[in-house]
Order: structure tokens, then C-alpha cells, then sequence
């Protein structure tokens, strides 16, 4: 996908995301089969802007054992909401992300999976995140504030400036949020997202059942429309 602040002769954006906040987030944050990598090639205009990671392994590992249990049962129920990612997206864009992010209300993704690279985090994908199945939407919300309060800070995050063009970033997107801060009217970046998992030979995402069953079903029933 191309993701670019750069517009054509008619003054039309010639890619997502092309003005405004982009902020956290993660790709395909509301579907059980969510490709677990993404890279992006920051190809021209980089300079003067950022993509930035927040991590949740560390945030976990701190918890206490009893409220660590608690998050390992917690299931997620997963809802688009415009201006959520990119604030005053554009209708077009909009349709485009909410296809690509949840397009389906109330779906179930487990709060704490694993890695491909086998650390367990929190998929905290707050712009699709609704609230607790067996929860309040008000008990749900104050769960979630008090979460971002403590992960959303400089302990957990990293910004890459770019000082140049042509940098290659390759980054986890089931435990890892990210985002963009900075000037992106001339940036170009290309994003690819990609499944590693042959490599890493994992299929254990999921530590709750249905979920794990379904999307080790679920991954069969891709890779055979695939042909892989």
C-alpha cells in the first residue's frame, strides 16, 4: 500500500493517510487472522517525520501474577469508529480502513496473545477496541484508560526520526502498536504486511480456546484458497 502526504495535479491524495494525526494503531486489529508483520519503505520525503512503536511486553512481565491472569481471560469485542487512526480521514479512506481494520462489529480478539517471535503482550489495539466480552462498556472504558495511561509513555515507546531516505522498518504487529508524528506533505512510503510465521514456525497466537481452534482452522482454510 502506498501511504503518502503527496497529491496529483488536481490537488487529489495519491495514497492513505495523506494529512493529518495517524495516530496508534495496529493493522487488521479487529480479524483473528491479522498479518503478524509489516515493513515499511520510507521511500522519499522522510526527513522531518517519524514512525513510532509502543511496546507491551515489558508492561506485562511488571503486572502481578493475579492481574496477568486476569488479562489472559479478557476477550476484546472490536468495533470501527471513524477519526479513530487518522482524524479527519477522508470518506474514501475511511471505507478503505474499515474494510482493512474491523468490518465486522463485535468481533473477538483475545486482550493477550503471543508473538511470533514468542513474547506475550497485549494486542491493545485501541483505535477497534470497544469493549470486554462479560464487561460494561463504563467497567471496559476504565480498564482501557488506565491501561493506555500506563503503557503510552517514553518507557515504552520509540520514535525513528528519519534522517534520511530509502530506511527499511520491519516490525511485529500483534503486540506492537505504531504510529506517524512529524511533516508528511512530500513523504512516500510503501507498507507491506507479510505472515512469518513458516519461519518462525509458530501457530500458538492464541492462548484462549474457541480463538486458538479457529484460527488454526481459519489459517487452513486461507492457505488453501492460496494455494499455499
Amino acid at each position: 500500500l502506498k501511504v503518502t502526504g503527496k497529491k496529483n495535479e488536481y490537488g487529489e491524495p495519491v495514497g492513505l493517510f495523506a494529512e493529518g494525526e495517524l495516530l496508534w494503531h495496529s493493522n487488521e486489529s479487529g480479524n483473528l487472522l491479522f498479518t503478524p508483520g509489516v515493513s515499511l519503505l520510507g521511500e522519499t520525503g522522510m526527513v522531518g517525520s517519524s514512525t513510532g512503536f509502543m511496546t507491551t511486553v515489558d508492561w506485562y512481565e511488571k503486572q502481578s501474577e493475579s492481574f496477568r491472569s486476569e488479562l489472559d481471560e479478557m476477550v476484546v469485542l472490536h468495533r470501527f469508529a471513524p477519526g479513530k487512526i487518522n482524524p479527519g480521514l477522508r470518506k474514501e479512506q475511511d471505507m478503505i480502513i474499515y474494510k482493512n481494520m474491523c468490518p465486522v462489529d463485535d468481533s473477538r480478539v483475545p486482550m493477550v496473545m503471543r508473538s511470533p517471535g514468542g513474547y506475550k503482550g497485549l494486542h491493545f489495539s485501541v483505535h477497534t477496541m470497544h469493549s470486554i466480552e462479560g464487561m460494561s462498556k463504563t467497567d471496559s472504558d476504565k480498564l482501557f484508560e488506565r491501561i493506555a495511561k500506563e503503557l503510552f509513555v517514553p518507557e515504552y515507546t520509540y520514535d525513528h526520526w528519519y534522517t534520511q531516505d530509502n530506511d527499511l522498518l520491519l516490525f511485529d504487529n500483534s503486540i506492537t502498536l505504531h504510529r506517524r508524528l512529524g511533516d508528511i506533505k512530500d513523504r512516500l512510503c510503501y507498507r507491506i504486511q507479510y505472515d512469518y510465521e513458516k519461519l518462525t514456525q509458530t501457530t500458538d497466537r492464541y492462548l484462549l480456546e474457541p480463538y486458538a481452534s479457529q484460527y488454526k482452522t481459519q489459517l487452513v482454510d486461507v492457505n488453501k484458497v492460496l494455494g499455499i
